[in-house]
């Protein structure tokens, strides 16, 4: 991933952040959006397959691996919610 501010930018690895994306649940809410009962579920995947569906896999991060980052980027660009308690 890649954040800019203030002319500068950083990379981060999802790792580094804790970032868990649970793919199998995605999977299965596709499923559960283009299936159904009987002939209903041929009606249902046709209208998937036209209109499209949304699916989202569930994602945790590590919210104090993500607070850091953020105070560090801020810091650095000298702009956001804590730049009093950056150093000199």
């Amino acid at each position: 991933m890649a954040f800019t501010a203030a002319g500068r930018r950083w990379q981060l690895r999802p790792r580094q952040l804790g970032v868990d994306v649970d793919w199998g649940a995605a999977v299965a809410s596709a499923a559960r959006q283009g299936g159904g009962p009987g002939p209903l579920r041929g009606f249902r995947r046709i209208e998937v397959r036209v209109f499209g569906a949304d699916v989202a896999p569930p994602v945790r991060v590590y919210e104090a691996a993500l607070d850091y980052e953020l105070d560090r980027f801020a810091c650095a660009a000298r702009v956001g919610r804590r730049r009093s308690a950056c150093a000199a």
